[in-house]
């Protein structure tokens, strides 16, 4: 690797990072606001804050993966795929590239 690609590497982790502690301040922040405007108006929800962080997250996960996928089922499996051997769903730690297409 040379001092050009380490650099670079460098500066993509902790671009990366940056960009996930950010996505992690707003939904924490929104479910702050959410939490606040229930607790102001009195609202009785029950136990569990609809706009909590586990509905939050799951919110930017979905739409990100809309916009990955862009409506093509092959690049929804190959995410879906990946996603589950994450979560150790495979025993054998399935991962899943996409192959390109050929164009006529």
């Amino acid at each position: 690797m040379t001092e050009l690609d380490e650099e670079f590497t460098e500066l993509l982790e902790k671009n990366e990072h940056k960009l996930l502690k950010d996505i992690e301040l707003a939904i924490k922040e929104c479910e702050k606001k959410c939490k606040k405007y229930v607790v102001q108006h009195n609202i009785k929800i029950g136990e569990i804050l609809p706009a909590n962080t586990d509905y939050l997250k799951a919110i930017v996960m979905s739409y990100l993966f809309e916009d990955l996928h862009k409506n093509n089922k092959d690049v929804a499996k190959v995410i879906l795929t990946n996603m589950a051997g994450q979560a150790g769903l495979y025993e054998d730690n399935t991962h899943v590239e996409l192959t390109p297409s050929k164009q006529d």
